[in-house]
């Protein structure tokens, strides 16, 4: 035992400072300093020193190039240079009473950061010359980034440069060919919109509508990183000859693009294309049999060395609401995502034969594509019967409870691969086909692959008097294969169906309780629905595995606010039931909640001075859950899983005794219980709180 005593108080006083200085040259740059310290006993109230010495200190500079340039060049060219150094020196050394300054060449924790960044872009647009729209929307980013670090038992530096070149148009084709004739007549092309042709209509005699190939928005972002690193890690905080030194040093080098291609070529009719792809620039050599896959899979561009593509990732989609009438809008929704992944880093090679040159070593793919296809529709009876009845007529009145019905249906098509050398054609990547050609790639089955379809209709009906009603239905078809082996395939089919599921709420002042009840609500729902998983037998003789859910579930809620003293009260109750069937066994859940709360503001004397009333509040809950299993041939004998519940009384009151000061005083007493285990455990607990907020200026 260390016995440690205190021969006095300790009053060391702690300072912090900052010292900044601004310079500004005009419009041509400006350059901000600051410095900062703070010696380790400085500290807010309520805190412990923190026994370290920071020091800060921050440059940071922007410089307009382009007013040395002539005026007429029109280019905008700022320099932006900031430069961060922080220092910190120990009183100790970290986990212990040694002080730092006993310690010769001790590793004091410190870091700093230049950054140089350099943009180049049109300040003024260019107007003539087929060029110009190039060079008006084209923007050039520069940047260059140094990175030290050290603590106590590392170090560390890094450089990074990143060069940038966006472009980003509407109107692609328009900017360079105007509006120019082409087949078909540009009647109403509007200029700049690009070329519009008219397409005609084989249902309608002379009927034609313009079509706008160019694209609405084109944009491309292309950058090239480069960084590399050097991390040393020690064993002891301070120089020592016996110290053993780790050193990891890191390269990068990648060529990311991203692009964004949208076209509108009629009304209603939107067709967007994303795609980013990463290419590794490095040189791996040729010493691993990583390095001469990876030299096997770079490709060049006109002639260039263009890299690895390590990434790929593409999204599509078409988008279709025509419009028809004012009662129906039908609506259609075509999309796929694709991605792509191959590290050289991966130790999991595949070989695959090349004409001429035997078997190569090749990078393993990793290959996702999905494909969802959404078609619906709204129907509004009351706008139809609109214009067929008249004002004040029957039907009229009717109609106007029927709110829209929409119908929508949903497919689904999806798959991944793992470890293939195969590079997957423009079919694949866009998502075209079934799920036979989503499923096999070549002789190469997928991973997993799934497919749905999915249909769905609802509508609500508004009865006069505040009362609503819901009503959803759902029906869902799901296949899922999973390879096992490489030519064993596993299959799933499910089917989920949601019926009925209906929900009522109401709201509103009965005039004949006017005088009880200022408000009153309730909400009720009932809802159904069945889940039914069949995995067929790969023997014969043997039935086919089911797996089965239902659930039943009845929430129910009510709220009233009464007239007198505005005393709000509400009740909630919660019963749902769950039986899963499986294979060899019958599960039954039950699971029911019940909630109670009153609340009400009470005035307080005005002698005391209180800036509000007092908010009272009594709450209950109470949470019961029960769940059994059973042989599927034995119903009638059961075994009991769970039976656990939560029950808790709550009370609160609380008020506001000044703008800034608030109390309150909770009182709370739970049970929780478990009768499987005869377990139970109450908690009793009171609890009275000031709270006084107050604000004492920013501190750095």
């Amino acid at each position: 035992m260390d016995d440690i005593r205190l021969s006095d108080v300790v009053t060391a006083a702690g300072y912090a400072g900052e010292v900044s200085a601004t310079l500004s040259a005009g419009d041509f740059g400006s350059v901000r300093v600051g410095v900062r310290r703070r010696d380790p006993n400085f500290r807010q109230l309520a805190e412990q020193p923190s026994f370290l010495t920071n020091d800060d200190l921050e440059i940071s500079s922007t410089w307009r190039l382009d007013r040395l340039l002539p005026s007429t060049w029109g280019y905008a060219l700022p320099l932006t240079v900031t430069h961060r150094a922080t220092g910190v020196t120990p009183e100790f050394v970290t986990r212990s009473d040694v002080l730092g300054a006993s310690v010769p060449s001790l590793r004091s924790p410190r870091s700093d950061n230049t950054v140089y960044t350099l943009s180049a872009r049109r300040s003024s647009p260019l107007d003539d010359g087929w060029y110009s729209s190039l060079l008006n929307n084209i923007v050039m980013d520069g940047s260059v980034q140094t990175l030290g670090s050290r603590s106590e038992f590392q170090s560390g530096s890094a450089h990074d440069v990143n060069v940038a070149v966006d472009y980003s148009s509407s109107g692609f084709l328009g900017a360079f060919g105007g509006t120019g004739g082409a087949a078909g007549g540009t009647e109403g092309a509007e200029p700049g919109t690009g070329r519009t042709w008219r397409l005609p209509l084989p249902w309608s005699r002379g009927g034609s509508i313009p079509v706008n190939l160019s694209p609405s928005l084109v944009r491309v972002t292309s950058a090239v990183v480069r960084s590399s690193d050097s991390r040393a890690s020690y064993l002891k905080p301070a120089a020592a000859f016996d110290d053993s030194v780790r050193v990891v040093s890191g390269l990068q080098e990648l060529w990311r693009t991203v692009s964004t291609v949208e076209m509108r070529p009629f009304a209603g009719l939107t067709v967007r294309w994303d795609a980013v792809t990463v290419r590794d620039m490095r040189d791996y050599g040729d010493s691993t049999l990583n390095a001469v896959a990876a030299g096997n899979e770079r490709t060049q561009l006109a002639g260039l060395d263009a890299g690895l593509e390590r990434e790929r990732s593409m999204y599509s989609s078409l988008t279709y609401a025509p419009v028809v009438t004012g009662w129906v809008r039908p609506r259609l929704v075509l999309g796929s995502s694709y991605s792509m992944m191959r590290d050289p880093n991966n130790r999991a090679l595949e070989l695959a034969v090349a004409p001429g040159d035997g078997v190569l070593p090749r990078l393993a793919r990793r290959l996702g594509s999905t494909q969802v296809l959404t078609a619906g529709t709204t129907i509004d009876p009351a706008q139809a019967l609109a214009g067929v009845t008249g004002e004040g007529t029957i039907w009229r009145d009717l109609s106007a409870i029927v709110r829209p019905i929409d119908v929508t249906f949903t497919r689904n098509q999806l798959s991944s691969y793992d470890g293939i050398p195969l590079t997957p054609g423009l079919g694949f990547q866009f998502g075209f086909g079934g799920i036979d050609d989503f499923r096999t790639l070549g002789r190469e089955h997928a991973s997993s692959a799934g497919a749905s379809s999915d249909i769905v209709a609802g509508n609500s009906l508004v009865f006069p008097g505040g009362l609503v009603v819901t009503n959803r239905m759902q029906h869902t078809d799901a296949r899922h294969w999973n390879r096992r082996l490489a030519s064993d395939v596993g299959v799933v089919n499910g089917e989920t169906v949601v019926y009925p599921d209906v929900a009522l709420r109401w709201s509103g002042r009965p005039v004949i309780l006017s005088g009880i009840f200022s408000s009153l609500g309730a909400t009720a729902r009932a809802l159904h629905s069945r889940q039914r998983w069949t995995t067929p037998s790969t023997f014969s003789g043997i039935g086919d595995e089911v797996r089965q859910t239902l659930l039943r579930s009845y929430p129910l809620s009510a709220n009233v606010v009464t007239a007198y003293g505005q005393v709000a009260i509400s009740g909630a109750f919660a019963l749902s039931r769950r039986v899963d069937s499986l294979p060899g066994s019958v599960a039954r859940f039950r699971k029911s909640d019940i909630a109670a709360d009153m609340s009400k503001s009470f005035p307080l004397p005005k002698a005391w001075s209180l800036k509000s009333p007092l908010r009272a509040r009594v709450s209950w809950q109470e949470s019961l859950t029960e769940s059994f299993v059973s042989n599927q041939f034995a119903v009638e004998s059961r075994s009991r899983l769970t039976d656990n519940g939560r029950r808790a009384f709550s009370v609160n009151a609380d008020t506001d005794v000044a703008d800034n000061m608030t109390f309150s005083l909770q009182g709370s007493r739970v049970v929780t219980f478990d009768r499987n285990f005869n377990r139970r455990f109450v908690q009793t607990v009171l609890t009275a709180v000031f709270q006084l907020q107050f604000f004492g200026g920013v501190v750095k």
